[in-house]
């Protein structure tokens, strides 16, 4: 059997849990560290490839993306907000947030909510204290 993530002719929608679990351990390790460093001796602001605001241009409102991975398949935690462009210490405008796992034509989100929000958060409040 093994895991969904493995599977080639997989769908994201059939793969998005199990990489979005990969990804919440990791996350985890960081958070919970005291130094914010892995076991591996990484450190947490060397984890993603970037923190960034995607302004899509006369389609629905923009979101601030935290890119895990690229390629195929590609992760990144979306935050929705009712602004284009949050200002310093702002979470209260959040409308959703999303892990999303994209690959070759294909692409599927997994709503964070409860303890998976917590932690995503966390990341979002992390990149804006820089």
């Amino acid at each position: 059997m093994g895991h969904a993530y493995l599977d080639t002719k997989a769908t994201c929608a059939d793969r998005v849990a199990d990489h979005w679990n990969n990804r919440r351990g990791d996350l985890r390790e960081f958070r919970d560290a005291t130094d914010f460093t892995n076991p591996e001796g990484y450190e947490f602001y060397e984890y993603a490839l970037c923190f960034d605001y995607v302004d899509q241009i006369g389609k629905a409102p923009g979101y601030w993306r935290y890119q895990m991975s690229t390629g195929g398949p590609q992760e990144e935690i979306r935050y929705y907000a009712t602004k284009d462009i949050p200002s310093d210490g702002y979470l209260g405008d959040m409308t959703c947030v999303e892990f999303w796992l994209l690959d070759w034509f294909d692409g599927a989100p997994a709503e964070l909510v409860g303890d998976d929000l917590e932690l995503a958060l966390w990341v979002f409040q992390m990149h804006n204290a820089v």
